[in-house]
Formats: C-alpha cells, sequence, structure tokens
C-alpha cells in the first residue's frame, strides 16, 4: 500500500541536513568577506599628487579637434603650434652661399638646414633653382615659397659658405691621363715585351712567343688575334701597338718541303696537308706557288693564308 506525502514532508529537515546547511552559509560567507583582509585589495586608488599616470594616458588618448588632419584615409598628426618658429622673411639668396642662419629666416626647419648644409659640405652644387627642390625633407610647398627668390650667382664656384670646409680649401681630385704604351714588334718583341701591353700576362705572352715560332713569324699584325686563349677585347686594346718590323718570316719549298715539318706549321692541317703532297707526288714539281691552286681542298681564302709562308725553288 503506497505512502500518502503531504507539502509539510517537503520542508522538513532533519538534524544532519540542517548542520549541513549551516557549513555551506558559513563558507560562503567567509570567501565573500575574504579579500577584505589582504592588503591592496579592492579598487585601486589613484592619488591626485601622483599625476604621471594621468600624463600617460593623455598621450594614449587620440586628441581631437585641429591637433589631427584627415588625408584621405590616413589620420596624420599635425606639428604642435609650440614647434613652430618665428615667421618666415622671403629675401633673395644664392642656396650655395646662404649661411645656416638665414635658412632659418627663411624658415627652413632645422633639420632641412642640416641636411642642406651636408649636401654643400660633401661637395654638392645647386646648378639650378630646381636642384634645391631635390632636397631631401624639403616639403614642395616649402620649394614653391622659395623658388621665386632663388638668385644663382656663382652656382660652379661659391663665394662663401658656414660649412668648416668650404669649395676653395676643399683638396681636389687628382686628373688620370690615359696611359701609353709604347709600340712592339711582333716578330722581334719577346714575352717580357708582351707583358707590358694591357691585359698580357706571363702565360699569354708565351702563347703569342710559341705561336710565332711555329708559324715562323708573322706578315700580319692581324694574325696575333689567331693565338690560342687571346680574348678579342684584349687584341683589339693592344692591336694599335703592334707593328711589323723588318724582320721577314719564314718560308717553305714547296718542292723540298717535308711531310713532318708541313705537319708542324699551324696553317698545314691534314685537310689540306695531304692533297698537296699528292699532287705534287703526281705532277711533279710545282713552278710557281701559284700552281697549288689547282688542288680542289685548297680555297682562296686558305690560299692567301698559306702562300706568305711558301715559295718555289
Amino acid at each position: 500500500m503506497k505512502k500518502n506525502h503531504s507539502l509539510r514532508d517537503y520542508f522538513t529537515f532533519s538534524r544532519k541536513e540542517r548542520l549541513a546547511l549551516l557549513v555551506l552559509l558559513l563558507l560562503t560567507g567567509t570567501l565573500f568577506l575574504l579579500p577584505s583582509f589582504f592588503p591592496g585589495s579592492g579598487k585601486v586608488r589613484y592619488s591626485t599628487a601622483d599625476s604621471s599616470w594621468i600624463r600617460e594616458m593623455a598621450r594614449r588618448t587620440v586628441p581631437s579637434g585641429d591637433s589631427f588632419q584627415r588625408t584621405g584615409k590616413k589620420l596624420t598628426v599635425a606639428e604642435p603650434e609650440s614647434q613652430a618658429g618665428p615667421p618666415a622673411v622671403l629675401f633673395p639668396f644664392d642656396p650655395n652661399t646662404v649661411s645656416g642662419e638665414e635658412w632659418s629666416r627663411l624658415g627652413l626647419r632645422d633639420r632641412t638646414i642640416r641636411t642642406i648644409l651636408r649636401f654643400r659640405e660633401k661637395g654638392g652644387i645647386f646648378r639650378k633653382p630646381e636642384d634645391l627642390g631635390r632636397i631631401y625633407g624639403l616639403h614642395p610647398e616649402e620649394f614653391n615659397r622659395l623658388q621665386p627668390w632663388i638668385r644663382l650667382e656663382s652656382p660652379f664656384k661659391p663665394t662663401g659658405s658656414t660649412s668648416p670646409e668650404t669649395f676653395s680649401n676643399r683638396p681636389s681630385f687628382p686628373t688620370y691621363k690615359k696611359k701609353e704604351y709604347r709600340q712592339v714588334d711582333i716578330n722581334d718583341a719577346d714575352s717580357a715585351d708582351w707583358v707590358l701591353l694591357p691585359g698580357i700576362g706571363a702565360r699569354l705572352a708565351a702563347r703569342i712567343v710559341s705561336f710565332r715560332e711555329k708559324l715562323g713569324g708573322f706578315y700580319n699584325p692581324d694574325q696575333v688575334a689567331e693565338t690560342w686563349g687571346l680574348p678579342d677585347s684584349v687584341f683589339i686594346n693592344i692591336r694599335p701597338y703592334l707593328s711589323l718590323g723588318n724582320r721577314s718570316h719564314r718560308k717553305l719549298n714547296l718542292n723540298a718541303v717535308a711531310e713532318a715539318e708541313l705537319k708542324a706549321h699551324p696553317y698545314f692541317r691534314w685537310q689540306i696537308l695531304k692533297p698537296l703532297l699528292a699532287y705534287r707526288a703526281e705532277h711533279g714539281p710545282f713552278g710557281r706557288v701559284e700552281d697549288i691552286r689547282k688542288i680542289q681542298a685548297i680555297s682562296d681564302s686558305v690560299y692567301r693564308k698559306i702562300s706568305p709562308y711558301l715559295l718555289v725553288e
């Protein structure tokens, strides 16, 4: 049989439940009052005597009014009025000679004046009025204000300056003349003579001498350019100093020269060496040097190249 519960049963606590409720209330009250027992707790109180935090907050706060100017979408801070100097006084001036005090009278800021003076100390010269507008830090509106008053009396030789070093006592830079080289006889010069030319070192000089000896001498200064490893740019530089002396180059007798001697010559490669010897063996001695033009392997350009080294006896 089910037991009936009355409303009173829900609001009746046992002895243990009443003790637990009392303990819970005591803990809650203790936790609420606990912060008041510790120093420095609660709200921070600022002393009116210490105003440093006030100044810091004022610096971080965005000022209103005319202290800011809006340019497009960018907000820029305008310079405080306390930094503005005395009103500018305009008068005719030469930017190459005007002093720092006079720049200040013209209304320029100290930083811009220092930039101009450093420019002049390093040898800078204002040759035309527009040059002043290129000074770093000089605003376009400032230049437009000063431009009508610019008078360039002596832009290349200033008569005075407030800088410690004026144009007149500045050290002049030496002028260099193009180095002159002596002429070199291409058939008589040794390695020591070749290295005196621009761009020729000991190794290149040895190669030129070796190439000349294998040829039997040069008959044209342009042959020097055929030296292995000699850059075209170097040859162009030394070409004006190459000369052909009285010493003649060595010639080979077409009717008596041996195969080994022809093979050692740089101009007689196997493409023309074999046909030349075969033609001589078949037709007999050459009557003149021009007869080698009958050989099909010897073109006109090859003939012009090798004929100075040939003779018929």
